[in-house]
């Protein structure tokens, strides 16, 4: 039986041979997915990769980028909606 803290779904299993010749399972935690454009559905740029842990301890410069809906939409989609919000004006 695996330890409690490892029973949850954010571990993974993986399956490991010991030099003596015994096969293991150990737990590493899942990969954190990049953040994503809520449009288009594109990886956003400007970010790394973090850990939730590692995201608490920043400060919100390197949380988000500077611009207009920066850290929710892509550049490209960013570009289209302020294009359409413009023609719609006219």
């Amino acid at each position: 039986m695996p330890a409690p803290r490892y029973r949850s779904s954010s571990y993974r299993k993986l399956k490991r041979h010991t030099p003596g010749g015994r096969t293991t399972i150990i737990y590493k935690r899942h990969a954190v997915s990049p953040p994503r454009c809520s449009v288009c559905g594109k990886t956003l740029s400007g970010f790394k990769r973090w850990t939730y842990r590692e995201i608490r301890g920043l400060s919100k410069t390197k949380k988000t980028v500077s611009r207009p809906y920066g850290g929710y939409l892509c550049s490209s989609c960013l570009k289209n909606m302020l294009k359409n919000a413009v023609r719609s004006a006219i």
